[in-house]
Parts: C-alpha cells; structure tokens; sequence
C-alpha cells in the first residue's frame, strides 16, 4: 500500500517526468560519446519502469544496431512500433536491423515501402540511408547490401 502511494504521488508530483527525462538526457549524452551500452542501460530502466515512449524505442534500438545487437534491436524496433506505428525513424532503424541480422527481403519491403517520405521536416528517407550507411561504416559495420538498397531507393 505504501508503495502504491508513493508512486501516486511521485506521478502526482511531475517528479516521475522530471527523473525520465534526466535520465534520456544522459542516454543522449553517452550516445553521443560513442558509449552506447552505458546508453542501453539507462534506457533499460526507463523501459522496465514501463514510462517509455516510441522515441525511447528508437534510441535504444539504434544503440543496439550500433553495437551489432541486431536481434535486440529488431525486438525493441517492434515495441516502439506498437507504441506509435508512424514513426518513421523506428520503420528505418527496423529495416536497417533486418538488413544487417541477413534478412534482404524484410528490409527491402519496408524500404521500398516508405522511399517517398521524409523521415522529419528537411530530411528525406533516402538522404537518412545514405547518412545512416556512412554512419555504420564509420563504426566498422558493413554489409554487402548497402549499395542495392541505396539504389533502390534512389
């Protein structure tokens, strides 16, 4: 009972909201450091606490992708779909996780899926590939289809 009153007043409060977003904060600052698995920790706990949002699916689905955890990554992608089923950063970071864990075919649909949209306001989807490819190179993570799928959906 106290438990449950505790967590009532902390929602109450605005003092959960406050903790969850310091704690995104510095998943954004280890990301950006190139520390991604102290950045999957610090995501995990806002997953467990079940106060993530599709973003927070997304951001833990790229680390995974980035430290070649592609299984991991396809499962937490598949979350935050459920959680908000248009964004589009998610249905890429999916492709891209299905294209690195050798499954051409399931990447490609999606790919070609949503080739005529942009993945924010100034960004199109093929420009996001192509920068997301470079990115991956630079972490030393390859894959023979980079160059057909950028074809693709050129």
């Amino acid at each position: 009972m106290i438990k449950d009153i505790g967590k009532s007043c902390f929602k109450e409060t605005g003092s959960s909201d406050l903790i969850y977003t310091s704690i995104r904060n510095q998943s954004d600052e280890f990301i950006k450091k190139g520390k991604y698995g102290e950045a999957i920790d610090k995501l995990l706990t806002i997953i467990e606490s079940k106060n993530a949002t599709a973003v927070d699916y997304n951001s833990i689905g790229n680390c995974y992708l980035t430290t070649k955890q592609y299984g991991k990554a396809i499962k937490f992608l598949k979350e935050g779909e459920r959680f908000d089923n248009t964004e589009l950063l998610i249905k890429l970071n999916l492709a891209h996780a299905y294209l690195l864990n050798d499954n051409y075919s399931q990447a490609k649909s999606i790919y070609k899926k949503y080739q005529s949209q942009n993945v924010t306001d100034s960004l199109s989807w093929s420009q996001k590939i192509k920068l997301d490819f470079e990115n991956f190179k630079k972490l030393g993570i390859s894959n023979e289809d980079f160059d057909r799928v950028l074809k693709l959906v050129e």
